[in-house]
């Protein structure tokens, strides 16, 4: 019973997670071109918030924090990369 237990709570976590990075990922709003200066922002600022938080001992938390900022780290480079080519 543990076992199930253990597991069904990871798996549940798993997916408010994802839903979390799903959430701030899609508010940012509107689409701009920017040569992924936006994107460079964000990244910083969602590093940040990881180091806060992990100081604060909320590890997963900061995990899902420093995904999102690798996250938009390649958003960035794609839009640059697409600035290099136009």
């Amino acid at each position: 019973m543990i076992a199930f237990c253990y597991r069904f709570f990871n798996a549940l976590h798993g997916k408010m997670r994802t839903g979390f990075q799903n959430a701030v990922i899609g508010s940012c709003g509107v689409y701009t071109c920017t040569g992924g200066v936006e994107e460079r922002e964000l990244a910083k600022k969602y590093r940040i918030q990881a180091e806060e938080t992990e100081a604060q001992r909320f590890h997963r938390l900061a995990e899902t924090f420093r995904e999102i900022s690798t996250f938009y780290e390649r958003d960035a480079e794609r839009e640059a990369s697409r600035e290099l080519d136009n």
